[in-house]
């Protein structure tokens, strides 16, 4: 791997990534919307990943100054294996004090969630640390005994010097006298994570050097992680919405609307009979759910909406069943290899004319995806000759009986292809 400027490499951000997201995921129980710590999680979670995005990038500078320096290749190999060692050697380091500061931030939610244990065991006491080699910052408060309430909680806690052991309990002891003040953290580690939300804060290394532009690229990087993650966290409280997931190594972001359309092998058509183990093929639910899940994959945000809105005479309105990072547009499962695929297109471009003359769209949706379960009938020619073939075909006009040119709506084709682990083109076509 080779670095680049102004980049993170997304293979490097995933790796340091569910690092530490495991250590955080570690000590808390897999949790959901309405549990008491599920926000905290998140927060903490959110933190982390956004610590590894900045450390994928420092290390992506490094590489690109050493093969600056370095432009024969087995020069380049040695000396990139030991900068990434270096990197690597960090990990055991951030993870112990990824580990520690969320089992602190666990500790102190239960230490002030019942106001009756708070009056039996109104205090806290620090217990020494495990380790074989204690340091002296946190020997001084040893054994000692401070109120829960005390600001000294703020900036002093178990975690927060790096690979720290110690630890803490709730007691009924009484304040111990004579006790010491001051600050004791490690430069990143400050501030109590049940409070701020973070294990690393940004007197880290990584954030302070990163410099404006290295923090323009990295947030930028982490925009649209950031904009799933809150979006997930909506729609996973929201009970319209079920199946909601979220990925912090990819950013990818799914959910399904209670009342998306679904069709049953019973009763409608089912497709690539071939391709399926039990030979009974697969439902254009089934297609849909599978075109979502390559979305997913490839770091979108990939909601199934709601369909079948029933209007005031009582029909069904026009729907279109994808939101697409916040892009409305309709899935059509590509089942048949032709030459072109100008009538997909076309049965498209017609639904979207249909749903953006409803009176509540505020927004006219341009885009189609087309989902290709099976890859050996997707190449870019077929689709952009099926769109050119579209836009030349005519309609007779009921009303005066001309030949006329359709209005092409479509602006933009995503093409979804189950292939590998999934690839999604884009084709600007307006």
């Amino acid at each position: 791997m080779e670095g680049k400027a102004g980049t993170i490499h997304s293979d490097v951000y995933q790796a340091y990534s569910d690092n530490l997201r495991k250590a955080v995921g570690g000590v808390f129980p897999q949790g959901k919307p309405g549990d008491p710590y599920f926000d905290l999680e998140a927060q903490l979670q959110a933190n982390v990943s956004r610590f590894a995005a900045y450390k994928a990038y420092h290390l992506t500078e490094q590489l690109k100054k050493q093969r600056e320096k370095w432009p024969d290749d087995g020069d380049f190999k040695n000396i990139a294996k030991a900068v990434l060692n270096t990197f690597n050697r960090y990990q055991a380091a951030e993870y112990n004090t990824a580990t520690a500061r969320a089992r602190t931030a666990k500790q102190w939610t239960d230490f002030n969630a019942d106001p009756i244990a708070n009056e039996l065991y109104p205090n806290l006491k620090w217990l020494p640390s495990r380790s074989a080699s204690p340091r002296e910052e946190h020997a001084v408060f040893y054994n000692r005994v401070w109120a829960k309430t005390d600001p000294f909680w703020s900036e002093n806690q178990p975690g927060n010097l790096w690979n720290c052991k110690c630890d803490w309990e709730e007691t009924d002891e009484g304040v111990t006298e004579g006790n010491p003040t001051g600050v004791r953290h490690a430069k990143g580690l400050e501030g109590n994570p049940a409070v701020t939300g973070e294990i690393f804060t940004q007197e880290c290394t990584y954030f302070k050097n990163a410099g404006k532009k290295g923090t323009e690229v990295v947030e930028e990087f982490f925009r649209p992680i950031k904009e799933h993650h809150n979006e997930y966290m909506d729609l996973s409280k929201n009970p319209d919405y079920n199946e909601v997931k979220f990925d912090w190594g990819t950013g990818g972001m799914k959910a399904t609307h209670v009342k998306h359309a679904v069709h049953s092998a019973d009763k409608e058509e089912t497709f690539f009979k071939e391709l399926t183990q039990d030979g009974e093929g697969l439902t254009s639910t089934q297609l849909e759910a599978n075109c979502q899940d390559i979305l997913y994959r490839r770091g979108n945000s990939a909601i199934l909406c709601e369909e079948g809105k029933l209007n005031a005479n009582g029909g069904a309105d026009t729907s279109l069943d994808l939101l697409l990072n916040e892009k409305r547009m309709d899935i059509a499962s590509i089942t048949e290899n032709k030459e072109y695929y100008m009538y997909p297109l076309s049965r498209k471009n017609h639904q979207l004319g249909k749903y953006n003359r409803l009176e509540y769209v505020s927004e006219s949706a341009d885009s189609v995806c087309l989902y290709f379960h099976d890859p050996s009938m997707y190449s870019p020619e077929k689709v952009l000759k099926g769109f050119e073939q579209f836009k030349l075909s005519t309609y007779v006009d009921k009303k005066t009986g001309e030949l006329k040119h359709h209005t092409i709506r479509i602006k933009h084709i995503y093409c979804v292809i189950n292939e590998g682990e999934g690839v999604v083109e884009v084709f600007d076509v307006e």
